[in-house]
C-alpha cells in the first residue's frame, strides 16, 4: 500500500483562487494525484494504482461539473469554452484512466498528464474566472447527488 500524508493541503500556494469550495476540491484533486505520485512504477500496489485512477476520473467529473453549475448560476462569460475544455479533459482522463485498467498508459504518463492538466487548467483557465469573479458575491450551488452521480457515468468501472 501507498503511504501518504493526509495533514495539510496539497494544493500548490499559487493555485489557490480564492473561491473555498473550488480551492477545497482541487485540494481534493492534488490530494488524489498525491496517492498516484506514492505509487511506484512497476509497483505490485496495481490494484491500488487502478482504483486510484477510477477514483480521479470519478471525482473529476463531479469537480467539474460542480465548476459549470457555479459559472453558469453566476453568469460567465466564457462558459461555453470552459465547458469545452471540461469536455477535453473528462475524454482524456477517462481514456487515461481506461488505459491504466488495461496496462496501456503507464503509472508515469497518468501522473504526468494528471499534473499537467491540474496545473494548466487551474492556473489559467480557473484562474480567468477567479480574476472575472474577483470581489463579486458568487453563488454556489450545492452540488447535488444526481449531478455527481451523471458526472460519474453508468459504466461498470465506476466508482459510485
Amino acid at each position: 500500500m501507498p503511504k501518504f500524508d493526509t495533514e495539510g493541503p496539497s494544493l500548490p500556494p499559487e493555485l489557490i483562487l480564492g473561491v473555498p469550495v473550488i480551492d477545497g476540491e482541487h485540494d481534493r484533486l492534488f490530494f488524489i494525484h498525491s496517492l498516484l505520485s506514492d505509487c511506484q512504477s512497476g509497483s505490485s500496489d496495481t490494484d491500488v494504482i487502478k482504483t486510484t485512477a477510477l477514483l480521479l476520473r470519478d471525482y473529476a467529473s463531479q469537480h467539474l461539473t460542480h465548476e459549470e453549475m457555479m459559472l453558469r448560476a453566476n453568469h460567465y462569460p466564457e462558459l461555453d469554452e470552459h465547458i469545452r475544455q471540461h469536455e477535453e479533459l473528462r475524454r482524456d482522463l477517462a481514456k487515461m484512466a481506461g488505459g491504466v485498467q488495461t496496462g496501456t498508459t503507464s503509472l508515469d504518463q497518468l501522473k504526468t498528464f494528471v499534473w499537467n492538466w491540474l496545473s494548466l487548467h487551474i492556473g489559467q483557465s480557473d484562474r480567468a474566472y477567479a480574476e472575472y469573479f474577483a470581489g463579486r458575491e458568487l453563488e454556489i450551488p450545492p452540488m447535488s447527488i444526481e449531478a455527481m452521480l451523471s458526472a460519474c457515468g453508468d459504466d461498470d468501472e465506476s466508482l459510485m
